[in-house]
């Protein structure tokens, strides 16, 4: 199936019961579309949503239009500044104002994290879409890792189920492998049942600049420190000058692993943000001022498909993460923010 063949669809299910799904997946009307969203918040603070970059775009290939976002409590908010950053990618940003933002927007974060690893041993995924104020998952099979020319960018899909079938009201939905975002869906072929999806790594790789306020710098992301595991067993990867490659750690006879990472000197600290498998783990980050000093905050961190913290700015030393868990915990793309 090729891209110039495929029909955007805006996706909605025939004869498919609703399960409860995350949140962050949203309704996006138009005069001329509705098709789904995924809220997130970026790095700089910024609410934002990830679409099918048709939902945005008017008849003209230069005139973007800016939906009205309903959530699931049917509430309608005002979206801005529509980007479609890549001509090449059925892929559109929008920044969300208002209520939902003044609300904390979302735990969810975009990742650069390459999904290599994961999409090379996962065929089975689900489908997240909004339809008659219900969040619902369709569940699907791999049909191929790779239709573009792009490198790998985009994958298809099929629904795992026969009496489950693509129809208009779905593009922009996010497809999971567990509880990790892996894909943004938009177009089918509704002759085969299939779907096409952006990978959500190449979805990362085209994230908007965050805003930034007039004298006042975006996070800048450190990679370059050493970390000690203070609880567990380091089996696999090298804990020192960062974490870009993965780092595994087998936890103690509690279920424990608590990792801690020294930052070579003084400096601001705002969040830090990475990926850990298994996903959906509790974390917690403790900030100290100097070594052996108390904590000055303990951070519970928003988990799923990344791990992301943020912080009250204190001046730190260093940073202990706690994870408790049955499984060898892997980290990787550790990134401190300042």
């Amino acid at each position: 199936m090729r891209l110039a063949a495929v029909v955007a669809a805006t996706v909605a299910l025939q004869a498919f019961a609703g399960v409860p799904a995350r949140a962050e997946v949203v309704m996006l009307r138009s005069a001329d579309e509705v098709g789904q969203g995924w809220l997130y918040l970026d790095r700089t603070g910024v609410c934002r949503v990830v679409t099918a970059g048709h939902i945005v775009r008017k008849e003209g290939p230069d005139e973007l239009i800016a939906p009205v976002l309903e959530d699931r409590r049917s509430r309608q908010i005002v979206t801005s500044s529509p980007r479609i950053p890549d001509p090449d990618l059925d892929v559109g940003f929008l920044t969300v104002e208002g209520e939902i933002a003044r609300q904390g927007c979302s735990e969810s974060r975009l990742s650069p994290v390459s999904l290599d690893s994961l999409l090379s041993r996962t065929f089975e995924a689900q489908l997240e879409f909004t339809t008659r104020g219900e969040v619902v998952t369709l569940p699907l099979v791999r049909r191929a890792a790779s239709r573009d020319e792009l490198g790998g960018r985009v994958i298809e899909f099929e629904t795992k189920r026969s009496d489950a079938m693509f129809r208009q009201g779905m593009s922009g939905g996010m497809v999971f492998v567990g509880t990790r975002p892996v894909a943004l869906l938009f177009g089918v072929d509704t002759d085969t049942n299939a779907a096409l999806a952006v990978r959500l790594d190449a979805v990362a790789a085209l994230e908007p600049p965050g805003r930034v306020d007039a004298g006042k710098k975006a996070p800048e992301p450190l990679v370059d420190f050493d970390l000690v595991v203070q609880a567990g067993t380091l089996v696999g990867g090298d804990a020192r000058g960062g974490v870009d490659t993965a780092l595994t750690v087998m936890p103690d006879d509690r279920g424990n692993v608590s990792l801690e990472v020294f930052l070579g000197e003084a400096m601001a600290v705002v969040g830090l943000t990475g990926a850990a498998s298994p996903a959906g783990l509790k974390v917690f980050v403790e900030g100290r001022s100097a070594a052996g000093a108390p904590p000055l905050y303990m951070s519970a961190c928003a988990t799923g498909d990344t791990v992301s913290c943020q912080f009250l700015k204190r001046s730190l030393t260093s940073l202990v993460v706690s994870v408790r868990t049955s499984e060898p915990l892997t980290l990787w793309g550790l990134e401190i923010l300042r």
